[in-house]
């Protein structure tokens, strides 16, 4: 069986997400393991919302703040696929089945001596039975391109 274990990095805020409300995040204060068992995926992100509605990782950016959402899944194929359009939906909740914590960096591990296909951002990165997955610091985007022509002399009426 594969087995994970999470935790949140040294010094780093984290907090768990009450599956039975889904907006209360309770704070962890203990150093140690978030979660230590069977797991199925685990999975973070920092964006909420992808195109076509996607939603795979509903608690990033919580309170309107930088958060990672860490989501530990332990459910069988079985259970995955009845539920496939609220996973993805971003509204699935389960007590054992879906945990989520969110925070600023954690450490994973998988307890069973194997590696594992790891990707980023959707790349294949290799096999892995260790990562850490963090927020970078603050970002600047730059559009080389600038608008499209039909939009650059469009004024906003106000």
């Amino acid at each position: 069986r594969r087995r994970a274990r999470t935790d949140p990095r040294a010094g780093a805020d984290c907090a768990w997400v009450d599956p039975r409300r889904g907006d209360a995040a309770l704070s962890v204060k203990t150093p140690g393991a978030l979660y230590e068992g069977r797991a199925t995926l685990v999975a973070a992100g920092a964006t909420p919302f992808y195109g076509g509605g996607l939603r795979l990782f509903p608690f990033a950016r919580a309170g309107g703040t930088r958060r990672l959402h860490l989501r530990v899944a332990r459910m069988s194929p079985w259970k995955f696929v009845p539920n496939v359009v609220g996973i993805f939906r971003g509204t699935y909740r389960h007590e054992t089945e879906a945990l989520d914590f969110v925070g600023d960096a954690f450490d994973v591990s998988l307890l069973d001596g194997a590696n594992y296909p790891f990707q980023q951002s959707g790349d294949a990165m290799g096999p892995r039975a260790s990562w850490r997955v963090s927020l970078a610091g603050d970002v600047a985007f730059v559009d080389f391109l600038g608008l499209p022509g039909v939009l650059a002399n469009l004024s906003v009426a106000g």
